[in-house]
Formats: C-alpha cells, structure tokens, sequence
C-alpha cells in the first residue's frame, strides 16, 4: 500500500513517531523502505517527525522530541540528513509542528532552561481582539468566540480571563487559559452562574494588547445533580530519575472524595499519561518515568477527572498543575 501511494502521488511524508535516528525500530528504521522505493521510481519522499506535547493532544502516538532538548532533536535530524545524502529520494525532514522550534528548550528541560527569543526589538502591541462573545454550551461549559488581532508582526496567542464579577481587571489571579485560536471552550464551571470574560492578544515578544470587550453568559442547569468536585492540592517528590505526583481531590465542603478516576500527563523532561482512582483520603499518586537525569524539570497535569456520580468543577480548583527541578 505504501509503495502504491508513492507510485500515484508526486511526493509522500513518511511520519515516524521516535525521538533516536538510528536503532531497531526507530526513525531511519522505519522510513528506510520508503527511501529505498524512492530513489527506485525518482520521486521525493520527506521524513517527519513529531514535536508536539502528545499527551495533552490527543495523538496516539507514545514517543515525540517534546520532552527532549532543541540541540537533542537537531542533533538526530543531522544524523539523519547525513545518512541519507546520497540518495536521491530523500528530499528532507519535516517539523510537527514547527512551532517546536520556539517552544521547546535548547538545550534540556531544567530550571535555567533557555528558550528561543526573537532578534527584533517590538514594543508595539497587538489591536485588542474584536467582538468578543460568550454562550452556554451546557452546565458547566461556557463557549467563546472572537475575530482576529492585528499586530505589526503577528499574534502569538490570546490570553482568556474570566471572572464571576462584572468590570474586572485582568491579571494572573484570573487568567484562566491561552489559545492561537479564534475561540475558546471554558469548562468546569459552576451551574446557574454568570460569568464575565477578557480577551487580550499577544505577540511573540509577549506585549499584551488592551481588553477586548467584556463579556458574558450564564451556565445552564445541572439537570442531572452531578456533584462537583475540585483539586485542593498537587504535590511532587523528586528523585534521582523518578518522580512521584500526588493529587488530592475534594466536593465544595472540602470533604475527600474516594472512588474518582483521575486522568493526566507528565510534561517537559517526563511525558507519560496517567490514570487511576482516589483512594478513601481523596488522594491519587503517579510516578513517572524511571529514566529522569538530573538535572530535570517536570510538570504534572490533570486533564480529567470524573465518575458516574461526579463532575470536575476545575474552576473552583486550588492548583491547576505542579511544577518542580531537580
């Protein structure tokens, strides 16, 4: 079937979700045949690879350069380039997403991790976004949409801030999310209740525009009396080359609640998915990885927690995620 595609299209991307160029399995492994048929029929083929944080996307994929440095990935893409230069069907690699070039460290996810900055001085900020409005998708999902920013250079993301008081002034306490897209989906919300939103544009060199507009939307009905649950803490133990997250969820009188499950995933130097129940104290522990070197920084996150009887008010939450160094 591959070797048909390649027979019936100009060109093909043969996309390999491994983070070593070389090895049993790995990236050179698998795009190998695809080469070799290339150079064969001499059309151009392209080897892609992955840099987006998996866990929290939805791929189902395992292994990406996320969690791995910019000098790490470039050091086995020019393995890659160097292996295949004499043949003629490989026409070059592919980013997933490009965007990893500006968010993933140089060199190694660490407390003192050194990101990509751009060279041109910008201190003009973006228009703030135009006609922002909000609806109520359902009881605890309020949806919001807005048209685009102008900047002199581009936007980067909007910011989304939310509160329950009318005239609010953004800050960090009631920033509640980031997007590069035109829309947002604000969950986990309270029912019956109003809620008053921002949106501020940012450029890559981080100015903020002014507010947009402010707007709101009511939450419906909880027709179905789910009782909300919340996070009232997150904790992490560092170790040598493991690390254990601990999270604690509780209903709105601070009760602990047994029995939930517990969704999420390990971010920066660890990038391991998560599940599993709250035992009678409300608490859930994860470890990660057992291939952490020190040093290391790592991120865990909850991204869904939920029963029969149960829903995940995440804005009433303590902490959203935990970070630490090693």
């Amino acid at each position: 079937m591959a070797q048909h595609s390649q027979d019936i299209l100009d060109y093909v991307t043969e996309m390999c979700y491994r983070n070593l160029a070389g090895g049993n399995g790995n990236i050179e492994d698998q795009a190998s045949p695809v080469v070799s048929y290339a150079d064969q029929i001499g059309k151009p083929m392209f080897i892609a690879v992955e840099t987006t944080d998996i866990n929290s996307s939805g791929d189902p994929a395992k292994i990406s350069f996320y969690t791995n440095a910019d000098s790490y990935m470039e050091g086995q893409l020019s393995q890659i380039y160097s292996n295949y230069a004499s043949d003629a069907g490989f026409h070059g690699m592919a980013i997933h997403f490009y965007d990893a070039y500006r968010i993933l460290p140089l060199n190694g996810w660490t407390a003192t991790a050194t990101f990509w900055n751009p060279n041109v001085a910008d201190t003009t900020a973006p228009t703030a976004p135009p006609s922002v409005t909000a609806s109520a998708f359902d009881f605890q999902e309020l949806d919001l949409n807005w048209s685009q920013s102008a900047d002199n250079n581009f936007v980067d993301h909007y910011n989304i801030y939310r509160s329950t008081s009318s005239s609010f002034i953004p800050s960090s306490s009631t920033l509640v999310g980031n997007t590069n897209q035109l829309f947002y989906q604000d969950t986990g919300l309270t029912a019956n209740q109003t809620y008053y939103y921002y949106v501020l544009a940012v450029d890559q060199n981080g100015n903020l525009s002014a507010p947009s507009n402010e707007a709101n939307a009511v939450t419906g009905t909880n027709a179905q009396n789910l009782i909300p649950v919340h996070i009232s803490s997150i904790s992490l133990s560092l170790g040598s080359t493991t690390a254990t997250c601990t999270v604690t969820v509780v209903d709105n009188s601070g009760r602990a609640v047994s029995g939930v499950e517990v969704f999420g995933n390990w971010d920066e130097a660890a990038g391991k998915e998560f599940s599993g129940n709250t035992g009678t104290n409300g608490t859930y522990s994860t470890t990660s990885e057992t291939t952490l070197t020190s040093p290391y920084s790592v991120q865990c996150t909850p991204t869904r927690i939920t029963d029969r009887t149960h829903y995940w008010a995440s804005s009433q939450d303590i902490v959203h995620i935990a970070q630490g160094s090693h």
